[in-house]
């Protein structure tokens, strides 16, 4: 009975809305999780951050290391150039210099070369006029005997008489001449400017036909050649000296007809003063 009544008691307190309960059961005893929980997660975030800030600071250091060998790399880097740039620099000067002494030195070889070219040209004008000189100046020296007419270094005399061709040549030789050879066209010119009849010159084939032969003994083959379209023809198989006319051309004639000669020899030193005016022939001087 006291047992019931004492449950019944408890049910009326609930229906009395008593709620009361005991100490230990309220909330604020029970254990607190939660601020253990916080308190973990900071010391978690702390120990996170401390790591972090660790981490950077090494990070930082290393960074710092090799931007410090980079600097010093780079200090070198710039020596180093700058060590080339003057090194190049003071190359570059030296090859001017050298260039502008070289320059010098050839300007100054050029401007000798010119003074020299100036001193050729000079001698070079001197030496054609004493070329042109010479030979007049050696002419001036030579003469004629009295009735010869002097032609270069060549003395021609122009017969009155008349004779066959080997009466001509041997007058001719009495005066240590021989009749007219004739070697080039300035004397051929000379000779047709001065005689106005036809004479014998010095050519003839008598020896043997058709190997005509200059009696001073120069070649007839290879020299200068006058004669008449035609000419020589041996006409009559007589023709065998050789004639001069007076227009220049040559024919072919016989030997026996007289006609007018031009004798030939060398004109005479004056220097050989033993032969007066040379007179006498040159075998007598």
């Amino acid at each position: 009975m006291g047992i019931y009544a004492n449950t019944n008691a408890f049910h009326i307190d609930e229906q009395n809305g008593d709620k009361s309960e005991p100490e230990d059961l309220k909330p604020e005893h029970w254990p607190r999780r939660t601020d253990t929980t916080r308190r973990n997660l900071s010391l978690k975030i702390t120990f996170a951050l401390l790591g972090i800030c660790i981490l950077v600071s090494i990070l930082s250091l290393v960074l710092a290391v090799i931007l410090v060998v980079q600097m010093g790399e780079m200090k070198r880097s710039d020596a180093d150039l700058r060590m080339d740039l003057s090194q190049w620099k003071n190359n570059v000067t030296g090859n001017v210099e050298k260039a502008t002494s070289s320059l010098t030195e050839v300007q100054a070889e050029i401007a000798l070369l010119g003074e020299l070219t100036g001193n050729l040209e000079k001698a070079i004008a001197q030496l054609s006029k004493l070329q042109t000189e010479i030979p007049r100046q050696r002419e001036s020296v030579y003469s004629c005997p009295e009735e010869w007419t002097k032609f270069k270094l060549r003395c021609y005399n122009f017969s009155s008489s008349l004779a066959n061709w080997g009466e001509a040549q041997r007058s001719c030789a009495s005066a240590d001449a021989h009749l007219v050879v004739i070697n080039n066209a300035e004397e051929q010119g000379f000779l047709i400017k001065t005689i106005n009849v036809r004479r014998w010159i010095g050519l003839s084939d008598s020896a043997s036909e058709g190997d005509w032969r200059w009696v001073d003994g120069t070649d007839y083959n290879s020299s200068v050649k006058f004669w008449y379209e035609g000419e020589p023809n041996n006409s009559n198989n007589a023709e065998h000296c050789g004639e001069m006319f007076a227009e220049g051309r040559w024919n072919d004639e016989p030997c026996g007809n007289k006609q007018k000669w031009i004798c030939e020899k060398p004109a005479c030193s004056s220097i050989r003063s033993s032969c007066k005016m040379c007179n006498e022939p040159a075998s007598q001087c």
